[in-house]
This record gives structure tokens, sequence and C-alpha cells, in this order.
């Protein structure tokens, strides 16, 4: 082109005809230079565009760093000491906007344009600045990993922010502080980072660990000396360019091993305390030893004295023995229960530090109930039959004066915890009993037993050892057509299986007799006739009513009468020999006697039912109507024969209520007067039994007592003509009920 077109050329492309002579000028003479340097480039070398554009950029930017931009997000770019501007529209990079420019020049029109741009990278300025650019580290942190200290570095150029996140050795920046920071992280904490760590190291770990568990375990801090001492300690003895894993193991002999072994003196802050010894690190409980942990951190879950427990001896463990804690915090606990007590009490052991101690001397530690003993000795300090050991219970303690369970698989995981052993039982019951099936002795499962004989032992002894240390209870269990013997975790659940095997084993063993005696009492079919007819509950209900029964058997009228009558005259729940048995089936004459009593009170109950069927009763509507009917499914549903204590007394109650119906229907406004003073108590009965039964727990013998001294007092407020078998009042309900609620509020 001549000169004019090449001016024409360049105009119609807005390019600077003069800079571009220039910039022709300068490759020509890029050219000479290397043909003089005998590197002549290749053909294909000298062909447009092969040049690496990245790399004359680069070698651009040396001079073009006031040109630099970042792209924001409001589309404009920042410059260097707070410039701003855009792309020309007409630049080949208007719209891809880059994140990073250089600009060959900046103009100012309208507005600040950047033309002749170029897209780089942060690292290209940051190399060709490297003069300029400025460092800072933040947020030094010990990664055990790499075994030094990594910080964020971020790198700037006149205000704009090259690198924000790059992780790189704080020792680069600061090496004092990385020392600092290894030493308290790698040497003090024990975040060493590798499997095998230095003697020393773990020497002084272990040392430091058995300080500060004699901190948790009497609950003070001072034990050990704290972390600015300790890192002091080992400032001292460490060489100055020591800051890492790696410079240290590259360091480590034996001279300086020994030098960093600590003694006892250097982490001991205090002298050692008389009582660490009253905080034994195994608890023993069943002829078993399980782990203690001590934990000195308030507010926390495991604050306090932690048990670790295989969750297979859940069912097994103590709950009397749980209560006494340790020996150096049974102190601490009394106190709690001192001063929790009512002010009118708790002033008579004043001061609460000498009574504690007093207390403390007179109760042999572990022995009983910690209730049962903490109140004689409080009634004997103050001469009261106050406070009581309900009073003690119902004292709310902080959660650190509680044993916490850590029940654990057999892998070691820790499967729950609490300081609610009933809580825990309930929810992990079931996994407990399939952890403990999983140990059982083979040689302790019998089935399709018919009589005491083989392969039935002579004896079941009272209880055996089986895998892991547990104690199992051989036992009876009714299958229905016969007995089996079984292992179980629990002394409570093994006597209460065993009891119903024990009488299914007694009725198989006489069952002719039992038929014949049954055959031959009066008005056999007469009586059963007219009991087909007795009320039944719904199913939720019934749940309910057969907490109060000690089997849940629910036979025709006949086989009842023959069980309950085996019961009551043959059974013995302590029978674990064959000889006991036999002398139990032996006992005919008193079973005769026991069925005569029994079927004349069915007769006498028969004749009643026929009058309250007779009479007129008011409707299921009216609130006196649902009490009658509710009553009577409390008395007569399936299991009545099985769960009344005394059959004789359900005439007397039957016939009480149809005297009730009698007077209803005469005065409605009196028998709902009346029915207000049962209401109470029964409504407490109901819902003590659905607690028992939400827990899976039998109903407790204060709980059937209570509720069958109601039905007294429904004979005593509706029918006083009947008289009652005891003296009952209102006065006397509720005194039963304040020794009652506090067992019902432990299950």
């Amino acid at each position: 082109l001549s000169n004019a077109d090449f001016k024409r050329w360049c105009k119609a492309r807005y390019l600077h005809g003069r800079r571009m002579q220039e910039w022709r000028d300068l490759i020509r003479q890029i050219g000479n230079d290397l043909k003089r340097a005998n590197d002549k480039p290749s053909a294909d070398e000298n062909k447009p565009g092969d040049a690496d554009p990245n790399r004359i950029h680069q070698a651009m930017l040396c001079g073009l760093l006031d040109h630099i931009g970042q792209h924001d997000d409001n589309g404009d770019y920042r410059g260097p000491r707070g410039a701003r501007w855009r792309i020309h529209p007409e630049s080949a990079l208007g719209k891809r906007r880059p994140a990073w420019m250089a600009a060959a020049e900046i103009v100012s029109t309208s507005r600040v344009y950047a033309r002749t741009v170029a897209q780089v990278q942060p690292e290209w300025i940051e190399k060709a600045a490297a003069h300029l650019i400025q460092k800072q580290a933040l947020d030094p942190q010990w990664d055990k990993q790499r075994g030094e200290v990594i910080a964020r570095e971020q790198v700037s150029l006149f205000g704009l922010i090259l690198t924000a996140d790059r992780r790189v050795p704080y020792v680069r920046h600061d090496r004092a502080h990385a020392r600092q920071l290894f030493i308290q992280h790698a040497l003090i904490e024990g975040q060493w980072g590798q499997r095998d760590a230095p003697g020393f190291l773990k020497a002084n770990l272990s040392l430091a660990k058995r300080l500060q568990a004699e901190e948790n375990k009497l609950r003070r801090r001072g034990i050990l000396r704290n972390d600015e001492e300790v890192l002091a300690w080992y400032d001292s003895r460490l060489s100055p360019d020591i800051a890492n894993r790696q410079e240290l193991i590259n360091r480590l002999d034996d001279d300086l091993d020994r030098a960093l072994r600590m003694d006892e003196a250097d982490l001991r802050a205090s002298e050692l305390d008389a009582q660490a010894d009253a905080f034994p690190s195994h608890l023993e409980l069943n002829g078993q030893s399980f782990k203690l942990q001590y934990m000195f951190a308030p507010g926390n879950e495991d604050d306090g004295v932690n048990l670790d427990v295989p969750v297979a001896h859940l069912n097994q463990l103590d709950a009397q023995r749980l209560d006494w804690l340790v020996p150096g915090l049974l102190s601490d606990k009394i106190e709690h229960l001192i001063k929790g007590l009512p002010k009118a009490q708790r002033r008579k052991f004043v001061p609460a530090s000498q009574s504690v101690e007093t207390c403390v001397a007179n109760m042999p530690f572990a022995q009983g109930d910690l209730y049962v003993a903490l109140a004689r000795q409080l009634q004997r300090l103050c001469g009261e039959p106050s406070p009581n050991e309900h009073d003690l219970r119902a004292i709310e303690l902080p959660a650190r004066l509680c044993m916490r369970i850590r029940l654990r698989n057999d892998h070691g995981g820790q499967l729950a915890a609490g300081r609610d052993l009933q809580a825990l039982r309930k929810t992990l019951g079931d996994k407990a009993k399939t952890a403990f099936k999983a140990r059982h002795d083979d040689r302790w499962s019998i089935k399709d037993i018919t009589r005491w004989d083989a392969p039935l032992p002579e004896t079941l002894p009272l209880s055996v050892a089986v895998a892991g240390g547990l104690h199992a209870y051989p036992r009876l269990s009714d299958q229905d057509n016969s007995v089996a013997v079984q292992l179980y975790d629990e002394a409570e659940d093994a006597r209460r299986n065993h009891r119903e095997g024990l009488l299914r084993l007694l009725l198989l063993s006489q069952h002719k007799n039992l038929q014949q005696r049954l055959k031959s009492l009066p008005n056999r079919q007469a009586t059963v006739l007219r009991m087909s007819a007795l009320p039944a509950a719904d199913v939720a209900e019934q749940h309910l009513i057969d907490q109060l029964a000690a089997t849940r058997r629910h036979g025709d009228l006949l086989s009842s009468l023959a069980a309950r009558c085996v019961s009551d005259s043959q059974l013995d729940e302590q029978v674990l020999s064959h000889a006991d048995f036999q002398a139990c089936l032996d006992q005919t004459q008193a079973l005769a006697t026991c069925m005569q009593r029994h079927w004349q009170a069915i007769g006498r109950l028969a004749d009643a039912w026929a009058v309250w069927v007779a009479c007129k009763k008011p409707a299921q509507s009216d609130p006196s109507g649902r009490d009658m009917h509710d009553q009577l499914i409390w008395l007569l549903s399936p299991g009545w024969l099985e769960r009344t204590p005394d059959l004789t007394d359900l005439p007397r109650y039957v016939q009480a209520l149809c005297l009730r119906a009698e007077r209803w229907r005469h005065q409605p406004a009196d028998d709902l007067q009346r029915l207000s003073l049962i209401e109470p108590h029964w409504q407490r009965a109901k819902s003590a039994l659905a607690r028992c039964a939400q827990r899976r727990q039998p109903a407790p013998q204060g709980l059937v007592a209570y509720r069958w001294l109601i039905e007294e007092y429904r004979v005593s407020v509706f029918a006083q003509t009947l008289k009652t078998r005891q003296k009952v009042s209102e006065k006397r309900l509720n005194q039963a009920w304040g020794e009652l609620k506090p067992v019902i509020e432990r299950l």
C-alpha cells in the first residue's frame, strides 16, 4: 500500500497511522536483530498469527501496570489507585468483558474508555510487578496433615486484589508466630498429624491427660499448668529455627528428646489432692468393671461422671448403685439434697456442711438405697419422721450429680447416652435383649416341657454366667401348651415369666384332676351361661386394665377358675427344684378348698349380675351412666378372675352398683355430687396405669392397692349399707396417693 492508501486504511479502522508506522518499524528492528544473532525465524514462524499472543502480552505488561483493570459487578473495570473505566465499544473485547485486562491507552471522552486492550491473567501481573506487589497472610491455622501452619495469602497491586485465598506456609511471613502456633497445636494439644509421634510427645501428652483427668474428678482448674506456661517451657528448649513438624523431625535426636521430656513438676501447678482416690477410674457392678470418665464442662451434656456400658448390660444395671455415684461426689450430692428441702425442713440441718459430714460418716457407701439411707440419717439428726425418701427423690439435682450412662455397641461406638436409666431401657431395651440373646448358652434353651423331668434340670440355678461377663437367670416360660427354659437378663422379668411358667406346668401336671373337680361343681352349666354376657373393653382400655393382673391369660370361665385356684393354693414363685414343685402338687386339699370358695363367690356374682341386668340404669350419655359402665368394664372385663385380689368382694361391688342405680332414679343430682368425690381419685389411678403401660412396666403393688381402695370408697359413698372391707375416706386416699406418687414419677 502507498502511504496515502495506508493512512486511509488506518482511518477506516480507527487506527492511528503514525502509531502503526512505529509498530511496523519496531517489528522490522526486531527482525534485523534476530538476523544479526543468526537466529532467523523459519518461514512457518513468520506466518501472521503464529506468534504466541500470551507471551507478547506478558512482555508488554511491564510497561502497562498503570493500565490494568479488574471487572466488577457494575460492568466497569477498577484500575490502580481507584481509577475506573470501560472497554471501548469498538474493541473486540467490548462484549466479552474478561475478568482482567490491560490497555495500551486510557482515553477520556464522554466517559473514560480503555482502548487497544487484551485479556491478561492475575498471575502474569504478579510476575511482572513482583517488585511492587504487597503480600499479606491472613487466618494462620495449624494443618496437622502437612505438619505446619498454613495461612491465606492475599496479593494486591495498587489496591487491586490479585489473589485472595492462596494457601501458603505461614513461616514465610512470620516465623516467630508460626513457631508459637506449632508448639501450641502440635506439642501442647497433641495434633501431631502422624501415627507415630515422638517418644517425648507421647509421654508429655499422657502426663497432661492424667492431670486433666484429676481436674475433672475434683471439678476445679489449676492443677495443670496453663498453655502459656507450657509454651514458654517448650520455647526455651527448642531452637528458634524449628517452626514445623519436619524441621523438628530433622533436628530430633536422643539429647533433644530427653530435653523435651517433662516430669510431673513441669506440668503440675498445685500439690496432689488427697481426695483423688475418692474418684475411681472404674465402677464395679455385678462382678464387672465398667470405665468411668469425669468431665468438668458445665453446661455440656457430658458434664459430671460418665459410665461406659455395653448395651447388653443395660437391663442388668442397678439403679440404686448408680444413685451413689462415687465417694468423691457423695458429699456434694447430699448437700444439694439438703439445700433442696423446704425451708421449714432445711433449717433443721444448719450448718449443712456439718450435717453432710455426719451423714456420710454414718452411711456405708453403696449399701442399699441412697435415699432411704439418707432419709434415715436426716430423721435421726432432727428427731422427726421427715424428710422421708419421697421428699428427697422429688428434689431436682444438677445434671452433674446424676450418673450419665453411655451405651456402647460391640465395636465401642456410642449408641445413646443419658442420665435416666428407665428412659434408656425404654428406648434401647429391645436392642439390649437382642445383644444379650447373642451371648446365650444353648444349654439353657429347652422347649416342649410338660412335666418336671429330664431334660429339665433337677434344680434351676439362681443365676448363671454367660459370655461378656453377663449374669443370666434360667427360668420357666409359658408356651401355652407347654413350658420352656429360657435365660433372662432382668431379675424382675425372670420372676414374672417363671411365675407364668410354673402356673402352666402345674396346670399341665394335674390336668385330669382339675377336669374332674370342675365337672363336679354345682350348677356349673347354668352359672357359666349367666356369666357369658359380661362387658368387654376396647383394646386400648383392656391394655390398661391388664396392668393390674399378674397374668394376662384370658380364657373361658372354667379354665380361668382352674388357673386361679392353682395360683392361690399351690403356686410358689420361689420354686426352682423338682422337690419343691412336687410339694406344691401335693397340696390337693388346699386346691379343693380354694376352688369351692371361689365357685361360691362366682355364684353370688352371677346373682348380682342378673340383678344389674334387670335394673333400670342411666344411659351412657349421662355422666353417672358413663361412670357406672366404666366401673363395670374395669371390674368384669376379660381377665377379671386373674386380676381381682379377693373374688368375694366382686359381688358386693356389683350390688353397690345396683343400689346406686336405684338411688339415681330418684336423686340424679345427688349421684352427680357423690360422683365428684370419686372422679379425682379414679382419674389419678387411670393416669398412673397409663404411665405404666407406656413404659412397659407392671403396675406397682401400691398402685394396685390404691385402685381397689377406690372401689371400697365407691361402696362407702354410694352404698353405705353394704359396708366396706376396710376403713376408707378421702383423706386416706389422698394419703395413699401421696406415698404412691413418687413411685409413679420414677417409672
